[in-house]
């Protein structure tokens, strides 16, 4: 029902405004081909942590690019889903070795969101990056869970936001996570509190390795 609604209101909202590409303001298309060239898709590592194993976070393209930058913003906050398209596009960008690198994890895992969240936005946003961008089969969307409600970490510094987000996850599912690879799947890092603190639970639960990949860094 509710996603009923929600294509129906898409379908009047679209009527209204009709959809203009986030780059350039054509209309037609959330992001054009042209702005889509634009982009410098590469692979790099933006956050480094030893503790409580080796963990890093990897990611492909620039927030501050005004396209990334507006298209998330769409994404997350104007329910328009259809932007994980483009981010799939980008994702396939990605320079082959380091492609096929994030593809070889043996658990695809979307950072979790709490439930009054998904309520509010109606959506896991990385849930739907990481059915996008990765094998169905490999996304383990259940064994990992946000158990208490944060306000947003859009502000904070880097260490108020570790301080916000300890203890908000737990594992539902050890034996699911037990000896496993594991790659968490996040829209965007700024410091990595939150992929950092989900590492931190996983690794308790007994992951062999686990790292990170956002789709933008911050």
């Amino acid at each position: 029902m509710l996603q009923k609604l929600h294509n129906v209101f898409r379908i009047i909202l679209d009527a209204v405004f009709p959809l203009r590409c986030a780059g350039c303001g054509n209309f037609g298309v959330l992001c054009c081909a042209v702005c889509m060239n634009t982009l410098n898709v590469q692979m790099k590592t933006v956050c480094v942590s030893s503790f409580p194993k080796e963990f890093r976070v990897m990611s492909c393209v620039d927030f501050k690019h005004e396209l990334i930058s507006s298209l998330m913003h769409a994404f997350k906050y104007e329910g328009m889903r259809e932007a994980r398209v483009y981010f799939a596009e980008m994702f396939q960008k990605i320079p082959s070795p380091a492609r096929a690198y994030l593809q070889e994890y043996e658990s695809i895992m979307p950072v979790p969101l709490h439930s009054r969240r998904i309520c509010e936005r109606g959506y896991n946003q990385n849930l739907l990056i990481a059915q996008s961008c990765f094998e169905k089969e490999k996304i383990d969307n259940t064994s990992l869970a946000r158990v208490r409600y944060t306000d947003s970490q859009t502000g904070l510094t880097k260490g108020a936001r570790a301080k916000n987000i300890a203890g908000c996850f737990q594992v539902l599912r050890p034996a699911d996570v037990r000896g496993r690879t594991i790659l968490l799947v996040d829209d965007v890092v700024t410091t990595g509190a939150t992929m950092k603190e989900c590492a931190r639970v996983l690794f308790e639960a007994g992951a062999r390795d686990v790292q990170g990949f956002a789709f933008a860094w911050d």
